[in-house]
């Protein structure tokens, strides 16, 4: 009987280490697969909720509560409070610029985070969230994993 292993999260069976002679290079792509369907699977299920009362006016988007995003792998929430300078609820965005938020998927205790703002959308850390971004003079809410 063949010896399988199984990925982290979706538990993707593969050959074991003694069936397989480029099992390292196998199981690296393996466990890279799993770690994209676990993000496509929480992004799904991303609940996000406030922001009180939220205005564009061409080229500031600003809000006037936090946004309450919950985690749905433990049930934490994030709170994004404030725009990239950290002390007011406003981002500042030209035309082709991201809103950005970091997101870790597995919170072990409520956070507080600050939006911040980006031209462009490659090489973010994994766990950022393009919130959103400015396509001919409108700010375009959309919320996609890194």
């Amino acid at each position: 009987m063949a010896d399988f292993e199984t990925s982290t999260f979706e538990k993707i069976p593969y050959p074991g280490v003694d069936n397989n002679l480029f099992m390292d290079a196998f199981r690296a792509f393996v466990q890279e697969v799993d770690l994209r369907l676990r993000s496509l699977r929480i992004q799904q299920s991303l609940s996000v909720a406030g922001g009180g009362t939220v205005t564009w006016n061409g080229t500031q988007l600003a809000w006037t509560s936090d946004f309450e995003v919950d985690s749905p792998v433990l049930g934490f929430r994030h709170y994004l409070r404030y725009g990239p300078n950290g002390t007011q609820r406003v981002a500042n965005m030209s035309e082709g610029d991201y809103l950005v938020a970091p997101l870790a998927p597995a919170l072990v205790e409520n956070r507080i985070e600050n939006f911040s703002v980006t031209s462009t959308a490659s090489n973010l850390p994994a766990g950022d969230w393009v919130v959103g971004y400015v396509k001919n003079g409108q700010f375009v809410s959309q919320w996609i994993s890194t």
